[in-house]
């Protein structure tokens, strides 16, 4: 090989440790970036989880409180009709979701 030919690969390889040297810190700052993208990402899976589980709560809640109305209901029907409104008329599924109703709001 001519001294022309290995001078020409000398100036090559140090333009390419250069252009490495060069590249390491915008690595480091694109490896950061990449981790805070995947702390939020994690951050915000939990939050979805956990709204998620707000929600079924809520919608457990919600079925509760619209099974404790429909009792309600037939309470106030069975009044206006001038009937006992005894627990002994309430049906299992009311008086079940009253109690359910009541260990929620005591909690």
């Amino acid at each position: 090989m001519s001294d022309v030919m290995m001078k020409a690969l000398q100036v090559q390889n140090e333009s390419l440790i250069c252009q490495v040297e060069r590249l390491g810190p915008e690595n480091e700052r694109v490896r950061k970036l990449l981790t805070e993208f995947d702390n939020r990402h994690n951050a915000d899976t939990a939050r979805i989880a956990d709204l998620e589980r707000q929600l079924a709560e809520a919608q457990t809640h919600i079925q509760q409180l619209t099974a404790a109305g429909d009792a309600m209901d037939g309470w106030t029907s069975d009044a206006h009709e001038g009937a006992s409104i005894a627990p002994s008329r309430w049906s299992e599924a009311s008086r079940s979701a009253l109690h359910a109703l009541s260990r929620e709001t005591q909690t």
